[in-house]
């Protein structure tokens, strides 16, 4: 398994760069990382993250989640 590129914004990026995917964590989301244990993070596009459904980022097209199982 090929390590992932990872950065961790203070902020939702208002543009994630071709190539990466804007990834968060599965707990109460908010607008910072660390906020209530929210961590988010743009990394490498790979087939282990899934566009994610949920309401989080509205401004951005589409986020990403770790897929499960």
């Amino acid at each position: 398994m090929t390590p992932l590129s990872l950065s961790y914004p203070d902020r939702i990026p208002s543009v994630v760069p071709a190539g990466k995917v804007l990834a968060h964590n599965n707990v109460a989301l908010g607008s910072r990382n660390g906020m209530r244990g929210l961590r988010f993070w743009v990394t490498d596009t790979d087939p282990r993250y899934e566009v994610c459904p949920c309401d989080w980022a509205p401004e951005l097209p589409e986020h990403y989640m770790l897929r499960v199982g």
